[in-house]
């Protein structure tokens, strides 16, 4: 008797254990019901595979972000943000030369009428054409965009001609930066001198700052979206700079 009153006292705390389990159980499913609703309504407002990069089928393609960058470098581009973004970049391309220990030294414009920014830019034979400059009133920078393709031999050794020797402006306004996605070094050959330019590999290193796509640039736009959103304004400008961030996570 003993024995069966045993075996009904564990049948009867197995029956409340799964009582009790089942109503945790019909708790959770209450509450992750409405988190997936809300999961559901938040996809549906944003589509979590959707971007417009990849719908244009440029978002791996070295032009289209030497184009993106370019336009929001400009102060004067339709994107009506005046001279927020080139602000950014430039304290971004200073502190990452006090980081990187360069002979650069950037005083940041209170206007910005004279700036221009220019990508897929000729220059001077034989120097060839850089992916983006940018020209302030006694500044120059050249950006070279390399995304997936490799370094060509002498390329930033020209560059670096034509800032050296084509411009009239202080020695530590001029900047060449190397733009990666992870923020990596040229290779020695894309620096190296040609006979033609010989002796300026020292110079160059000391005004050659390095940045990276998934670092750098990814931390200047969303500083540049949470600007913008606690302004609640330029809601398609912040929308597609959100996009981007999420591409720059891609490279």
């Amino acid at each position: 008797m003993n024995t069966l009153n045993k075996y009904n006292e564990c049948i009867q705390q197995y029956v409340q254990s799964r009582m009790e389990r089942n109503i945790i159980f019909n708790s959770l499913l209450i509450k992750s019901a409405k988190f997936i609703e809300d999961k559901k309504h938040e996809e549906w407002l944003r589509p979590p595979k959707f971007n417009v990069f990849h719908a244009l089928g440029c978002g791996h393609r070295e032009i289209a972000h030497s184009s993106f960058l370019c336009y929001f470098l400009n102060p004067f581009d339709h994107h009506n943000q005046g001279s927020r973004f080139l602000k950014k970049f430039l304290l971004l391309i200073q502190d990452a030369a006090i980081s990187q220990c360069k002979d650069v030294s950037i005083t940041i414009p209170d206007q910005y009428y004279d700036w221009t920014c220019q990508k897929e830019q000729k220059l001077p034979e034989p120097l060839g054409q850089c992916d983006i400059l940018l020209r302030g009133p006694k500044f120059i920078l050249i950006i070279e965009n390399k995304l997936y393709a490799k370094d060509l031999d002498g390329q930033l050794s020209r560059y670096w001609n034509f800032i050296d020797n084509h411009t009239n402006i202080d020695d530590r306004s001029k900047v060449l930066v190397y733009l990666t996605p992870d923020g990596r070094c040229p290779s020695p050959s894309s620096y190296s001198s040609s006979q033609s330019f010989r002796g300026g590999e020292g110079r160059l290193l000391k005004h050659l700052i390095l940045l990276s796509y998934r670092r750098d640039i990814c931390k200047l736009i969303q500083d540049l979206i949470s600007e913008i959103k606690h302004e609640g304004s330029a809601i398609s400008v912040s929308e597609i700079l959100l996009q981007y961030q999420l591409l720059l996570g891609e490279i």
